[in-house]
């Protein structure tokens, strides 16, 4: 028995062996060409637009308080050290909430970078929706349909269902997600902000 085992590591192993580096150097690869792909076009970003004003709504990193169901993950991530996932797996929706006091009046549009692992995924998201509460009062926008992959959304103030909104007194924010009837829905955000008008996006 002992000969067999000898003689079938003899033969094998370094097969095996070879196998396991080649699949190690692809993962490592693959990681690696997309931590770069992802800083070039965050760098970008920052460059082009450094001179507008903006307004951090969230980071979604270590270290900020949101409550509800949801992970902190630091593969899943387009701008920063972590994204924040969230899921839903029945039509009852999931809300997480940070409770921040923000002032918004300046700005017109509110941008997030929102992660979908594929097409189906993307389309299992029934509702998905961004809400601002000011005291009692709550204004709401529904996010755009998703693709699988990063998606950059923008999301106009004057899409949001109270006209009358207190923007300068915001004390939380919420984002919503409910998954289609026998579905389950797992996104992830990372950076969440206000700023004027993007050109050309």
């Amino acid at each position: 028995m002992d000969q067999q085992i000898a003689s079938f590591n003899k033969k094998y192993l370094p097969y095996l062996l070879l196998t396991l580096l080649f699949f190690f150097l692809t993962f490592l690869l693959k990681n690696v060409q997309f931590k770069e792909r992802k800083s070039t076009f965050s760098q970008k970003m920052r460059e082009i637009y450094k001179d507008t004003p903006t307004a951090e709504i969230a980071g979604f990193d270590e270290g900020e308080q949101w409550s509800g169901n949801m992970t902190l993950d630091s593969v899943r991530t387009f701008d920063g050290e972590t994204g924040m996932n969230i899921f839903s797996n029945t039509s009852t929706a999931t809300t997480v909430t940070l409770v921040k006091q923000i002032n918004l009046t300046s700005f017109d549009i509110i941008y997030t970078y929102i992660y979908a692992p594929d097409e189906a995924s993307a389309k299992n998201v029934n509702t998905l929706l961004l809400q601002f509460s000011s005291g009692l009062d709550k204004t709401t926008a529904s996010i755009a349909e998703l693709h699988g992959g990063w998606n950059l959304i923008s999301i106009p103030k004057t899409s949001f269902d109270m006209a009358s909104f207190p923007w300068n007194k915001i004390t939380s924010t919420s984002l919503i997600l409910s998954a289609g009837k026998g579905d389950t829905a797992q996104i992830a955000f990372d950076r969440l902000w206000a700023q004027q008008p993007i050109k050309n996006l």
